[in-house]
C-alpha cells in the first residue's frame, strides 16, 4: 500500500510533529512505503530521509489560513502526488490540512483520505468564542469529505460527533516511543531541594506561556526557590521575554527556545514538575511523557490535559489540575505538590501505558480496511464504534471489540 503522509514534522510543529513522525516510522516498520510530505515555510531544512519530501509552503497553523498559502501548498502536494505516487491513501497529519482537502479530491479522486484530529481546529470550533459561519462551514464540509476521523484522544471523538457529525469517527492514540522508566536514574527532590519546572510547549497564545511567568513570579513573592526551564518557541516569545525583565525573576527562568525531543527528556530528567497552562489540548505529548518519566504535572484543567492525567496516567498521584486561568491555584498546586514530593519516597513504578507497535498495528488494520475493504478493522457506522486493541488494557470502562 503506497500512503501518502500531509503533515509537518520535527523541527517545526510541536508534538503532533513528534507524533506524525513516529507514525510514518511505525508504518514503514509494517512494510508500507510512505512518503511524509511536510511544508518548511522559508526556513532552511535538512533533505532527511527518501520518504520525507520537504516543501517551500507556510506552514499553517492557525484556524484562517490565506487562500495564497492554500494555493501554494496545494501546487506542491499535486506535484509530490503525481511524482512520487500515485498513492492508495493519503492521511492528514493534523486539522490544519483540512484546507486541502478540496485539492486533494481533484487528484486522488474518492480514493480514501484521513484525518488525524488533534485537536486545534474542532477544540475551537467547539468553544464558546463565535467563529465565522463562513469558516466553520466550510471546515465542516472538509472534515465531512475526509472517508474517516481519528481522534488521538476520546473527547474529540464527542466533539466532532456534535461539532461536525461524521458518521465515521474512532479514537486511535499516538504511538508515541515513551521513554523507559528508571526509579535509580530518574531524579527525585531532597527536603532542601529548590522547586525546579519544566515547560515545554509552543510559546503562543493557546497555550498561555505568560502565565507561567506570573506563576513562577507568585512563588518567587512566597519566597519559596523555584526555577522553570522553558523549551519552545513562538509568537508569544516577545512578550515572555519581556514580561520576565520586567518582573526581575531572570534568574529564575531560563528560556532554551527550540530543542531537541533529546534535549527535552534530558531537561525532565533535571525538575520534579511539568507545567502546562494551555487552554485546550488534544492529549498532549509532554504530560503522557511526563508521568512515564515520573514526574510531577500542574496542568490547566482542559479536557486533553486531564485525559491524560486521570485517564492515561490511571489517577497519577503526583498530577495536579487547576482551573484555567488561575495562577494562584498553580502556584498553590505547585508548592503543595513539592511538599508532598519532599515528603514522599521516589514512584518504584509507573502505570502500564500501551507499546507503540500495537497502536500502529491498529492505524495498520484500520488503513488496510479503508483500502482492501476485507472488515478486518470493525469501522462501525457509528461514532465510537469501532475500538482499537492496543489501548484495552490501560481503558477499563472502554468498548471491546
Amino acid at each position: 500500500m503506497k500512503i501518502l503522509l500531509i503533515s509537518v514534522h520535527p523541527p517545526f510543529g510541536g508534538g503532533s510533529a513528534f507524533s506524525s513522525q513516529e507514525l510514518a516510522n511505525g508504518l514503514q516498520g509494517f512494510g508500507y512505503d510512505v512518503v511524509f510530505m511536510a511544508p518548511h515555510g522559508t526556513r532552511p531544512v535538512e533533505l532527511g530521509a527518501p520518504a520525507l519530501v520537504w516543501v517551500p509552503a507556510p506552514v499553517p497553523s492557525e484556524l484562517m489560513v490565506a487562500a495564497d498559502n492554500i494555493a501554494a501548498l496545494d501546487r506542491h502536494l499535486e506535484a509530490v502526488y503525481w511524482a512520487r505516487g500515485p498513492f492508495d491513501i493519503v492521511i492528514l497529519g493534523r486539522e490544519s490540512f483540512l484546507w486541502q482537502m478540496p485539492a486533494i479530491r481533484r487528484f486522488h479522486g474518492r480514493k480514501p483520505v484521513v484525518l488525524i484530529c488533534r485537536g486545534a481546529y474542532i477544540n475551537r470550533l467547539a468553544a464558546p468564542e463565535p467563529i465565522d459561519p463562513a469558516v466553520q462551514a466550510k471546515l465542516t464540509e472538509c472534515y465531512r469529505a475526509c472517508d474517516v476521523v481519528i481522534c488521538i484522544a476520546q473527547h474529540l471523538v464527542a466533539s466532532i460527533g456534535r461539532i461536525v457529525g461524521h458518521p465515521r469517527v474512532v479514537f486511535l492514540p499516538n504511538p508515541i516511543d515513551l521513554p523507559a522508566f528508571d526509579a535509580k536514574a530518574n531524579y527525585w527532590p531532597l527536603p532542601d531541594d529548590p522547586v525546579r519546572l519544566l515547560m515545554a510547549a509552543q510559546i503562543k497564545k493557546r497555550k498561555r506561556p505568560l502565565d507561567a511567568v506570573e506563576i513562577v513570579r507568585t512563588l518567587a513573592e512566597r519566597n519559596v526557590d523555584i526555577f522553570l526551564t522553558v523549551c519552545g518557541e513562538g509568537s508569544d516569545m516577545p512578550e515572555l521575554i519581556a514580561r520576565i525583565d520586567r518582573y526581575g525573576i531572570g534568574r529564575r527562568i531560563t528560556v532554551r527556545h527550540r530543542v531537541s525531543r533529546t534535549e527535552v527528556f534530558e531537561e525532565l530528567g533535571r525538575v520534579e514538575t511539568v507545567l502546562l497552562c494551555s487552554d485546550n489540548e488534544g492529549r498532549p505529548r509532554v504530560l503522557q511523557e511526563a508521568i512515564a518519566t515520573g514526574r510531577g504535572v500542574v496542568a490547566y484543567d482542559n479536557p486533553g490535559s486531564r485525559e491524560v492525567v486521570c485517564d492515561w496516567g490511571l489517577d497519577w498521584p503526583f498530577g495536579c489540575m487547576v482551573p484555567i486561568g488561575n495562577t494562584a491555584a498553580a502556584a498553590d498546586a505547585i508548592q503543595n505538590l513539592a511538599q508532598r514530593m519532599r515528603a514522599t519516597a521516589a514512584p518504584e513504578l509507573v502505570p502500564h501505558f500501551p507499546e507503540p507497535a500495537g497502536i500502529i498495528s491498529d492505524y495498520s488494520d484500520l488503513l488496510r480496511d479503508l483500502v482492501v475493504g476485507d472488515g478486518s478493522s470493525q469501522i462501525g457506522p457509528l461514532i465510537g464504534e469501532w475500538q482499537p486493541r492496543g489501548i484495552e488494557a490501560c481503558m477499563p470502562g472502554a468498548m471491546k471489540r
